[in-house]
């Protein structure tokens, strides 16, 4: 719901937020477009603009004022003066508009405000793999009047070095395997988060897990999670994986039915609170730190999956990172990574020998 400083409910944003719940949108989709509807309510308030019946003009001041107005500070001694980006924007601008057709057609916006918000244009040039139809019919189509031009700046990756040098200086077995899952499978962050071990079908057939899927792969589905993480897609799909990203499963403590979470945040809580799945804004904080910060920045561990296509063998078959995690004569653990014989125990890392202790802190 949303609600204003007196904690008095605004009835047509919460509405709106009911009828997203109605149309099964994402919860966290529903968080943020809770927060943007609740940012445009507070600007109206402020400036003495009546939310329901505004101007062009002034929906085109509120779209400056979105680039204008600084952010609040991340944390009490941040001194850095921050603005919100064209890209977010135009991303807020897109559920307000949303937002004013919804309340049109509850009664609350009228219509003339509505059809500001849009006008027909055609479409000399096509964007690649768009289909105009037999007659060109599609040709025409509904362009916002409010917007900003964004460049596109490409898509960012790491490369094959840069991987390497992530898992290397990463500190647990967790993430190390996180970090590798992104890099093969081009997985979401939020998706890898909300894995389960049920999802883990590592073995060369997997009948006895119920699944005709040869080979090593993975389950993505969409399901509720305690810790939020949602996928995006509603349906369902399986993609292989690696052998590196087998071992480095199998190198984690535990890692063979420790708790239906795969991300927990098992090694900082191991009383209690052993299987509490990391949350995806954890990612980078004390309770999920992938790699240290100065070495390695955690918004940069989404590119991991952004190289997927470029190089989807460049993994090789025995990782330079991964311990010997198998006791020998384990017939399970040779079956889930059968090339832990020929890889090398490193002895210099703090989790690899028979006096290895899980990491804390």
């Amino acid at each position: 719901m949303i609600v204003d400083e007196r904690y008095t409910i605004h009835t047509e944003g919460s509405v709106y937020l009911a009828g997203l719940r109605a149309a099964d949108r994402s919860p966290n989709t529903e968080r943020v477009y809770a927060s943007r509807v609740a940012l445009y309510q507070t600007y109206c308030r402020t400036v003495g603009l009546d939310w329901c019946r505004p101007t062009f003009l002034e929906l085109a001041r509120f779209a400056q004022w979105l680039i204008t107005e600084p952010l609040p500070p991340r944390g009490p001694r941040s001194t850095v003066v921050r603005f919100r980006t064209k890209k977010s924007a135009n991303a807020v601008l897109t559920t307000v508009f949303e937002f004013l057709r919804f309340g049109t057609a509850h009664g609350w916006v009228p219509a003339e405000v509505v059809d500001r918000l849009s006008a027909q244009k055609y479409l000399s040039f096509l964007p690649p793999g768009y289909d105009a139809g037999e007659d060109a019919q599609y040709r025409t189509v509904n362009g916002r009047t409010i917007k900003f031009v964004v460049a596109d700046d490409g898509i960012e990756w790491l490369a094959d070095a840069q991987i390497e040098g992530l898992l290397e200086l990463t500190p647990r077995a967790r993430d190390r395997f996180l970090v590798a899952l992104l890099r093969c499978t081009g997985i979401r962050i939020g998706e890898g988060l909300g894995l389960r071990r049920e999802d883990m079908h590592f073995l060369t057939r997997s009948e006895i897990f119920g699944c005709q899927v040869t080979g090593p792969h993975v389950h993505v589905r969409r399901r509720l999670n305690p810790n939020g993480a949602l996928a995006k897609s509603a349906y369902s799909r399986w993609i292989p994986v690696a052998e590196q990203v087998v071992g480095l499963y199998a190198e984690q403590p535990g890692g063979r039915g420790l708790g239906p979470h795969l991300a927990s945040t098992a090694h900082r809580h191991p009383a209690g609170l052993r299987d509490r799945p990391v949350r995806a804004r954890a990612v980078g904080t004390e309770d999920a730190v992938l790699v240290p910060r100065r070495q390695a920045p955690a918004r940069r561990i989404g590119r991991a999956r952004r190289g997927v296509g470029s190089a989807a063998d460049a993994v090789p078959a025995c990782p330079p990172v991964l311990a010997d995690p198998i006791p020998a004569g384990d017939a399970l653990g040779d079956a889930l990574c059968p090339s832990a014989a020929r890889c090398p125990r490193r002895k210099d890392r703090p989790d690899s020998g028979p006096d290895a202790r899980r990491p804390v802190g």
